[in-house]
């Protein structure tokens, strides 16, 4: 299993669009668990491209976005938001 990392830009992403909902910290921590035991069949996981290629994100619900990056021994996790927010 690959550590998971949670970048400062995340973290501080996290503070801004989801901790102040309580209904979102849930919604997160439910998938986060799922993609932590690599259960991804509700998750949507899916490469980027463009810009943001060698990047991957997975879904929390129709709109919010988890954007990583996997390395060979961890997963960073970079950003976290809507669609326009994550792929600003």
């Amino acid at each position: 299993m690959k550590q998971i990392v949670f970048s400062t830009p995340f973290r501080k992403a996290y503070r801004e669009r989801i901790a102040p909902y309580p209904h979102l910290v849930k919604l997160f921590r439910k998938k986060f668990k799922l993609f932590e035991s690599e259960d991804h069949a509700e998750l949507d996981i899916h490469a980027l491209g463009g810009r943001m290629l060698g990047l991957s994100a997975f879904s929390i619900d129709y709109d919010l976005r988890v954007v990583y990056k996997e390395m060979k021994n961890s997963i960073i996790l970079i950003d976290i938001g809507t669609h326009p927010q994550v792929y600003k």
